[in-house]
C-alpha cells in the first residue's frame, strides 16, 4: 500500500515537464511520442499536441517523434520549487512526408522511370580487363 504525506505527494505531483509539440506552422501535432532518455516509459501529446510528463528535479533528454516528422530532441531541466517546467517543441516534416502531401494535393502519382545502367569509367574498364587476363 502507497502512504506519504499529503503535502508531499501534493507537491511531487506537480513536478516535472509540460508544453506543446507543434508543427513550423504553429498547429498542435496529436499523438506525438515523448521519449524522457533513460526512462522506459514514453507518454503521447493530446489532440492539441499538449503533454504533461511527471519527473523529478533534475535534467533530461527529451525527444519527440511524431509520424512523418523528423524527431527532435533537448534538454529540459525540471527544477525543485512547485510546478512543471515548459519544454515546448516544434517540429518539421520528413522530406518524404513533404513530397507525398504535395503530390496529393495537386493529384499526382509517383512515375516509374527506367532504371539505366550507370556508364563505367576508363578506369574502371581497365581493371576489368587487366583481371580477365589473368584467368
Amino acid at each position: 500500500m502507497f502512504s506519504c504525506v499529503p503535502y508531499l505527494c501534493h507537491t511531487q505531483v506537480h513536478r516535472g515537464i509540460k508544453g506543446v509539440v507543434k508543427d513550423v506552422k504553429g498547429r498542435g501535432v496529436t499523438n506525438a511520442i515523448i521519449s524522457v532518455e533513460g526512462i522506459n516509459h514514453d507518454i503521447r501529446t493530446a489532440a492539441d499536441g499538449d503533454y504533461w510528463r511527471v519527473l523529478n528535479p533534475g535534467e533530461y533528454k527529451v525527444t519527440v517523434r511524431a509520424d512523418g516528422y523528423t524527431p527532435t530532441s533537448k534538454m529540459c531541466e525540471v527544477g525543485y520549487e512547485i510546478g512543471a517546467t515548459r519544454c515546448d517543441f516544434v517540429i518539421s516534416r520528413t522530406n518524404l512526408s513533404r513530397i507525398k502531401e504535395i503530390m496529393e494535393r495537386f493529384g499526382k502519382h509517383p512515375i516509374s522511370l527506367p532504371v539505366r545502367q550507370l556508364q563505367r569509367r576508363p578506369q574502371q574498364r581497365w581493371l576489368e580487363y587487366r583481371f580477365r587476363r589473368r584467368e
